[in-house]
């Protein structure tokens, strides 16, 4: 069903604005207080700041003739997995012991609104298809308590532009997202969308209170 913006979600304001405030303050803090919870092969959650999903490309990886190396993508990243870990087969969560104190409870509040909202999409979606059943989608096996979603908190730190042209350095490169769509709150504009049937890259309007599905 391709990109579009949601509004009149019913997710409560003070939720997002706590989640916000709380990973800001995470973000500024020492990097060995962000790094004490690691993402490793074990653990698929917690800290990362070199995006393991695709070390390094090239620009003809993304339909550029030239081969300028891009470097990592420039962000830092922590990531929340589901609540019940025995369901899910998923490992517990974990949260650095000297973050802030409110990380943990604002980051555990939004990611329980965002399933929520998962599930008012699941049966939107269902609708849309025309199936004979609107909660098929949230069915046991299905997006039930056993899910593996996970929640993925981004910070853009700030850059100084190297003047060698040889480098381009970007935030989040052309990629896919997995899983049935994903629920994205932006706190800006800057995302951009490529259809398949053509190369150009399309401006997703940024809209105030809401989220941007794909």
């Amino acid at each position: 069903f391709g990109f579009f913006a949601t509004i009149n979600h019913g997710v409560d304001g003070a939720t997002i604005k706590d989640a916000w405030t709380a990973s800001t303050e995470f973000f500024d803090m020492k990097s060995s207080v962000k790094q004490s919870v690691k993402m490793t092969d074990d653990y698929p959650y917690g800290y990362e700041n070199y995006e393991s999903l695709g070390v390094e490309r090239s620009t003809s990886d993304a339909n550029n003739t030239s081969q300028d190396t891009l470097s990592p993508d420039s962000k830092e990243t922590f990531s929340l997995g589901p609540l019940n870990s025995e369901l899910s087969n998923m490992p517990a969560r974990k949260f650095p012991l000297n973050a802030p104190s409110n990380f943990a409870p604002a980051t555990e509040r939004y990611y329980s609104a965002m399933e929520h909202l998962a599930k008012i999409l699941f049966k939107g979606l269902a609708m849309a298809l025309k199936l004979d059943d609107a909660s098929w989608f949230l069915q046991k096996g299905r997006f039930d308590d056993g899910h593996q979603c996970a929640l993925r908190i981004l910070n853009y730190p700030e850059l100084e532009y190297k003047t060698d042209a040889s480098t381009v350095q970007i935030r989040a490169g052309e990629h896919t997202d997995y899983g049935a769509f994903t629920i994205l709150k932006s706190g800006g504009p800057g995302l951009q969308l490529q259809l398949s049937k053509d190369k150009e890259w399309i401006d997703v309007p940024h809209l105030e209170d809401s989220f941007i599905i794909n």
